[in-house]
């Protein structure tokens, strides 16, 4: 699997800034629109009918970014050794980007310890059935961190515990969706 043509890729969207959401809303504020996965701000979902309601609205959300079998990076960065650093039935598609570019530990060192940094990516056709269960496992903070990346139009989804994090190029498709979802969005 070649890697270089996505980090060139990201590279042209996000210039310097790691595959990481908290780094990307930081540096892209413009491009940031964030919806909560819960009613309430409710952060991790308990019981199977709130983690049915997170990747509903995950689903949703997404079907809105990324067309069907749209060309898609998918990374994971990891920085906690106890953790495992790649699901062992998501691990065979994904590549190891070792060692990670030097502009992402350096963006990164000041928040984790980057020598336990690991970063993943596979490349893939849009399909959220095969995404959902690292959704899933980040919504119940069992996982990093994980981006859903277009390698055509720049956009990009971070799901996090409590909600997802979109960065869009396109003020117009910003401003539809915070229309479309707009009982999702955090309170201000």
């Amino acid at each position: 699997m070649a890697t270089q043509p996505i980090l060139k890729s990201w590279e042209r969207f996000f210039g310097g800034v790691p595959p990481v959401g908290f780094l990307l809303r930081q540096k892209l504020p413009e491009q940031w629109l964030r919806f909560h996965t819960l009613p309430d701000a409710k952060r991790i979902p308990e019981g199977e009918w709130e983690v049915a309601e997170v990747l509903q609205r995950m689903a949703q959300i997404s079907a809105e970014v990324f067309a069907p079998q749209a060309q898609v990076a998918l990374w994971m960065t990891t920085f906690n050794q106890p953790r495992p650093s790649l699901p062992k039935e998501q691990g065979a598609d994904f590549e190891a980007i070792t060692p990670p570019p030097p502009t992402w530990a350096d963006a990164m060192q000041d928040y984790f310890d980057v020598q336990h940094m690991t970063l993943w990516v596979r490349p893939q056709a849009w399909d959220w059935e095969e995404v959902a269960p690292l959704f899933r496992d980040v919504s119940l903070d069992q996982l990093d961190y994980v981006t859903a990346f277009s390698v055509q139009t720049g956009s990009a989804i971070c799901p996090y515990d409590g909600g997802i994090d979109l960065f869009l190029p396109d003020a117009q498709k910003r401003a539809a969706l915070k229309s479309k979802f707009k009982s999702w969005l955090p309170e201000e």
